[in-house]
């Protein structure tokens, strides 16, 4: 079963828990803030892109990241996620809407996977921590 992660169209947010959407503040070094962090958040290694998601990929996190960001960037190509190791399909999986705001997600011990829901489909995402 898909599970779509609405989101408020505010740029980017924090994903947390039950429903609860944080818009994230950007600081003057690019760092990340929220009310609702316990400190700044700096970027992990640069952006990355992954155009060949048709299959499941798994999203390895850089070393000391806390956090994920994630969008899908192609418009009217969907993507679905995982975030226990399960292998996500087109009809399983929680759907980033293309084009939708970035979404922001505490990593823990979670294993992100991703596939596209529609053949062609992208991602963008980067790595933050402390």
């Amino acid at each position: 079963m898909l599970m779509a992660l609405a989101v408020a169209k505010t740029t980017p947010v924090l994903l947390g828990a039950a429903g609860d959407y944080t818009p994230l503040q950007v600081g003057p070094n690019g760092e990340l803030w929220s009310t609702n962090l316990p400190s700044p958040l700096v970027q992990n290694g640069a952006d990355q892109q992954d155009l060949t998601i048709d299959s499941s990929t798994t999203l390895t996190p850089a070393a000391g990241a806390t956090h994920l960001m994630i969008q899908s960037i192609i418009s009217g190509k969907n993507v679905s996620i995982t975030f226990d190791g399960t292998t996500p399909t087109t009809t399983f999986g929680w759907v980033q809407v293309a084009l939708d705001p970035p979404v922001l997600i505490a990593v823990g011990t979670k294993t992100f996977k991703v596939i596209a829901i529609t053949a062609g489909a992208a991602i963008q995402y980067a790595w933050y921590g402390s």
